[in-house]
Formats: C-alpha cells, structure tokens, sequence
C-alpha cells in the first residue's frame, strides 16, 4: 500500500510538471510569434521609406516576399499550435487565463527595441566581406581607381558593389558645383546595397553648405560642436582637441600629461559630449605615453580606445580613426598593419587607409585566421547601423 501511495503521488507531480511545460512552451511561441509579426511590418515600413529615399535596396533585397511569406507561416503555425493546445486544456478541465496570469508576457517594441531588430536583421544576411568593408570611410578615388572623381555612373556603381563601404570622403577636388556634387552623392547612395556616411575632409569639413551637398557626416572640432549642419556628428582629437605646437616623435605630436591631468583639462569637453549621448568620436593621432604606455598614435591603442573611452568614460557610440594615410602612420605600418590593430583596440571604423583594398583584405584574413573574431567586427557593425537605420524607425 505503502509502495503504491508513492507511485499515485510521483504521477501527480509528473502530470504537473507537464502541464507547467506546457504553459511555457506557449508562452515562448507567443513571444516568438509577436517578434516576428512585429518583424514583419518593421522591414515592410523600412522597404517602403528606403524606396522613397532611395537608401533602402539592401533591405529590399533581402526581406523579399519569400521571407515574408516564411514569417507568416511561422505565425500561423505557432497560433494552430496554440488553438490545438487550448482546446486539450479545455477537455482536460484547465481553463488558464494567461493574458491574465503572472506569466503572461507583453513584449514593449519601443523604437530602440525595434531599431535593434532591424540592425541584427540586416547584420545576419551579410558576408564578412560585406560587413569588413561596411567599416571602412574611404575616398571615391580608392575604390574606382580615377584620379578625382566628379561623377558617380557606372564605374562607381561596380566598385560599390565589389566593396559595399561604410562611407565616403570628398575633398575640394571633387566639387565643381553644388548641382554636380549633389548628383554624386546622389548616385553613390543609391548604388550603395547599405546605407552610407557622406563625408568632407579638413577643407569642406565645416562648411555651411554641406547639408545641402548631401553630406551627412559631418567631422567636427571639440571647439565647434555646434556646426552639425543637420548631419551626425563625429567629434575629432579625442581626447586632447586641437594640437598646434609641441614635442613631436617620429612625426607624431607627444602629449606628457598624465590621465588625472587630462581629465581636469582637455577632456572635459569631451566628458560633457558623452554624457549628452554624443554619436561618434574621433581617435586623434597623438602619443600619449603616461596613458598608452608608449609612444605609437593612440588610434592604434587599447588603453585609449576600449579602457579609457569605452570602459571607464562609458562611451557607446561610434569610434572612428583619425585618416591613416598620413606620413607618421604609413612610413611605419602597412594599411593592413593599422587597420588590423586599430579594430583590436577597439575602433568601430578606419578612416582613408593608405591603401583600402590591402586594408579590407588584411582584416577579412585576420578574422579567418582568427586574430580578430567576427562577433568583434559585428559588435562594431552594430554599433555603425544603429546610427544609420536610427531614422527609419519611427515611434
């Protein structure tokens, strides 16, 4: 009798834990059914806005009707599992009120939420290729070989193809006027399969009529943060701003001041611009040896990029180079050198290397190879398109 209490009680407990199994596995279908009901009319607005603005072929392209077609099967399928489900429970006697129920699960798709799904979206349909190139700023002459390029037609068409870029740099050779650079940038963007940063170097860079060039990066000063122009704003020289004058070492300006003495100076600009949120900053090339513990630029150092900015100062945007064709970078690294050990330190982009497509295919192999993980290249992507698909999700 004793033995056979036991066995009536063990079923008890058997029968209410499958019934607890039950509930949960409902309620992750429900979950999963609501991301990708919301999914879906995500992508189908942002197919929409990339077609009026002409930014969107990538999404297009890749949330076709066959994937939406996939997605509305997943919702059909999960919702006649939980029909079925429901009605053994209502045979069984349970009548569960889940959407009352402590469990039940209501998932907030606020725009940061929503703006995270399309990024990882877009993210997982691209190549390694695709995504290294997506973290480079280039000039329009390295990627279609032209001495100075005033157009974009079909050259500049396959070379964004071949190399889908995260950006590119004008510079005063390549403007004749504002109708000419305006149909430019035009087509770059619409060859491009991603969204692109339209950037102007030093001799543009705060020029008042870049918004209506179409420029929509723009590099500003610590000491000018108020020149946005419209565009995103990319903060140069962290962490010291400007240098004009002092000791230099191998062509490289040397700052011998210690963290403490910085952050009571200099960097406080730059402390308030990342407490304000600031969207990309700017490694400037410097040395600064009582931080870095060495004297090579700090566009290429840990200490600076991921302890210092990213770790201690809690900074989440976007971390870009200082431009690394300049002499004191090239006459002692190979592009793919700098561009290898600036993402190991903790960049998210490379601005002008010496030579791009040595650079691209440096890092692709160092990820092959396994110098630099894929998921870090991703992170930095991540962090890249949150700024670039930012006003394609609407509250």
């Amino acid at each position: 009798m004793k033995g056979i209490g036991n066995m009536q009680t063990n079923d008890i407990e058997i029968e209410v834990l499958s019934k607890e199994e039950k509930r949960e596995n409902r309620r992750q279908r429900r979950v999963r059914s609501q991301r990708i009901a919301y999914i879906s009319l995500v992508m189908a607005v942002i197919i929409l806005v990339g077609v009026i603005v002409g930014g969107g072929i990538f999404v297009k392209h890749q949330i076709d009707e066959k994937k939406q077609q996939e997605m509305g099967e997943q919702i059909a399928e999960s919702e006649m599992e939980d029909s079925v489900e429901e009605s053994i429970n209502n045979i069984d006697g349970e009548n569960i009120e889940e959407s009352n129920s402590e469990d039940s699960v209501q998932i907030e798709y606020t725009p940061e939420v929503v703006l995270d799904e399309v990024v990882e979206a877009v993210i997982s349909e691209m190549t390694l290729e695709e995504k290294v190139a997506g973290l480079f700023i280039v000039t329009p002459e390295s990627i279609t070989g032209v001495s100075a390029a005033v157009q974009a037609g079909e050259g500049t068409k396959t070379a964004l193809e071949k190399y889908p870029v995260g950006g590119l740099i004008y510079s005063g050779k390549n403007i004749q006027s504002e109708e000419q650079v305006k149909k430019m940038i035009e087509n770059s963007m619409t060859y491009s399969k991603y969204p692109l940063f339209v950037a102007a170097d030093e001799s543009l860079a705060e020029s008042s009529q870049l918004a209506s060039y179409g420029i929509n990066l723009n590099f500003v000063s610590i000491e000018n943060l108020a020149v946005g122009n419209g565009a995103t704003v990319c903060i140069k020289g962290f962490p010291y701003g400007n240098i004009d004058s002092g000791e230099k070492q191998n062509g490289l300006p040397v700052i011998n001041k210690s963290l403490e003495e910085l952050k009571q100076a200099e960097m406080i600009p730059y402390i308030n611009a990342i407490t304000n949120e600031a969207d990309m900053i700017m490694i400037g090339h410097m040395a600064l040896p009582q931080v870095a513990g060495d004297n090579i630029s700090i566009t290429m150092s840990k200490e600076v990029i991921s302890d210092l900015l990213r770790a201690e100062l809690g900074f989440n945007g976007v971390v870009i180079t200082d431009a690394m064709n300049i002499n004191a970078i090239t006459e002692y690294y190979g592009a793919d050198e700098v561009a290898i050990k600036a993402f190991k330190a903790g960049a998210d982009m490379v601005l002008m290397p010496e030579n791009f497509e040595t650079a691209y295919k440096g890092v692709i192999a160092a990820v092959q190879e396994g110098t630099i993980s894929e998921d870090r290249i991703n992170d930095s992507l991540k962090r890249v398109f949150r700024i670039k698909y930012a006003d394609r999700v609407v509250e």
